[in-house]
């Protein structure tokens, strides 16, 4: 191959890497198991990859936003199941006004497994302060990462029909 040639197919190459830099690369499951168990700020998570959706399935998931201000959703569609402690979700959502008057987590997926098994591997206590869920734990830190916020980060569950439950995090919104 001539030096013209394999400069040609260095140029192809470069540009083909330029073309895809745009696009975050990311492990999709690892990002939504953290921002549904309140690791960094799971609403900026979402919103991110959201953003960055793919309609065509490449990146493993589709994603589309809607509303405004504070009445403004996300929702995330995976080709391949979200799986936290063997239940499992196809989607997951970032909801700031709240769907659920029993579940006030603002990034959460609703999954299909045995709650029970969840609650005792995530540690998480019947009642609570928090309302996030019926079974919940707060995190103590609040969306900044500082530790002792009025509004901390807190996991939340909630058993729904059947083997369904909606599992999150939820803090104060506003």
């Amino acid at each position: 191959m001539g030096l013209a040639m394999k400069l040609m197919l260095v140029i192809v190459l470069l540009c083909g890497a330029a073309l895809g830099a745009d696009r975050p690369k990311h492990d999709v499951h690892a990002l939504l198991r953290g921002a549904v168990l309140c690791e960094g700020n799971p609403f900026d998570t979402v919103r991110n990859l959201t953003k960055h959706g793919s309609a065509n399935w490449n990146d493993g998931y589709a994603g589309e936003d809607f509303g405004e201000d504070m009445s403004y959703a996300n929702v995330l569609v995976l080709k391949k199941p979200l799986v936290i402690e063997g239940a499992s979700t196809s989607a997951v959502i970032g909801d700031l006004e709240g769907s659920y008057s029993d579940f006030t987590g603002l990034v959460y997926g609703r999954f299909r497994g045995d709650y029970k098994k969840v609650v005792t591997s995530l540690g998480l206590e019947r009642g609570g302060k928090s309302g996030v869920g019926t079974y919940s734990r707060s995190l103590n830190v609040g969306l900044d990462g500082e530790v002792g916020a009025v509004c901390s980060k807190t996991i939340g569950l909630t058993p729904k029909e059947g083997d369904e439950f909606l599992l999150g995090c939820g803090w104060c919104n506003g």
